[in-house]
């Protein structure tokens, strides 16, 4: 026993100090920060792994009190807050062998709730809104982009379309901005999951990963989200609800992403039966991407498919739940 807590000890301190740089680097360095930033919870769901969540939850701790000295406090707490309890989550979910969908859900739950909790500790402690100070940042870049229209010597009626156009984008981006945070806690979860992986089977752990992409599948429970959330839209513009439409429209583009997703999976499943060579796949699903009415085909044909099961229904492949 004595051998082994010094082993975990010597471990967690050297992966201890790994995060503190880490975070030191997302602070300090301009662009390789914003790299560092997204896979510094890293060591600890390693830590988690190999020595158990009291040995994560110790070093969860000691690197925020070490980041508080170099740093700032309240910066130290925020970045603990939205990185390292996910990263907990995670590397316990590695640890008791959960399936990687169940992993993942529960993490991006827990990276949520924890992105949430940092921004109301900046507005209470430092008295700042991260979210209309970031509002602000970019209504600044929309400004700078008519500005630059205009000295590209724009006529006036194009530059005031263009003008419109933006300011309908600003206005979008402000309503969805709740499923902004929850993607942004998707992204960072997936990418952590996929490198936590990677690093843990190199170490020689048994991590269990998701099915093939052709097999993906999201519940049914999309689809009748998506309805809820057309009426929700239609009674919101209807009756100037405000808050209504906001929920439903989040809801909304929330099953249409899911809904592309799995269109995706689909005419994966599709080209993999014909062998059609994966190059052709994806430059396919890039162009749908880019594209307007293709891309919401795409989607609705997903969120049918979570219903119908078009791959069972013309014995594609077998399509497995996430």
């Amino acid at each position: 026993m004595r051998t082994f807590d010094i082993k975990a000890l010597t471990e967690s301190s050297l992966l201890t100090a790994l995060t503190v740089i880490a975070a030191l680097v997302s602070v300090y360095v301009p662009i390789l920060g914003i790299a560092a930033a997204l896979i510094w919870p890293l060591p600890v769901i390693v830590i988690v792994v190999r020595h158990g969540l009291r040995w994560g939850i110790i070093s969860t701790i000691a690197s925020t009190i070490i980041m508080s000295i170099l740093i700032m406090p309240t910066i130290a707490l925020r970045m603990a807050l939205g990185f390292m309890l996910p990263a907990l989550v995670l590397g316990y979910g590695f640890y008791a062998q959960w399936s990687a969908a169940k992993n993942l859900l529960l993490s991006l739950c827990v990276s949520v709730i924890s992105m949430l909790s940092a921004l109301a500790l900046t507005f209470f402690i430092m008295d700042i809104n991260p979210l209309a100070a970031q509002m602000d940042t970019l209504k600044e870049s929309f400004d700078m982009s008519i500005s630059l229209y205009e000295t590209m010597g724009i006529s006036a009626e194009e530059l005031a379309e263009r003008k419109a156009i933006l300011d309908q984008s600003f206005k979008l981006l402000e309503l969805i901005m709740p499923l902004v945070l929850v993607l942004s806690s998707l992204i960072v979860t997936i990418l952590n999951f996929a490198l936590g992986g990677m690093v843990l089977r190199r170490l020689g752990h048994k991590v269990n990963v998701l099915p093939p992409f052709n097999e993906w599948r999201f519940p049914q429970v999309f689809a009748y989200i998506m309805g809820f959330a057309l009426v929700g839209l239609y009674w919101g513009f209807t009756r100037d609800i405000q808050m209504l439409t906001q929920v439903s429209l989040n809801f909304f583009f929330l099953c249409f992403i899911a809904g592309f997703i799995q269109g995706a999976a689909l005419l994966r499943a599709i080209t993999d039966k014909y062998h059609i060579p994966r190059v052709f796949y994806y430059m396919v699903v890039a162009f749908i991407f880019l594209s307007g009415l293709p891309g919401q085909v795409m989607s609705f044909t997903g969120i049918f498919d979570m219903v119908f099961d078009y791959r069972k229904r013309f014995n594609i492949t077998a399509g497995k739940q996430l």
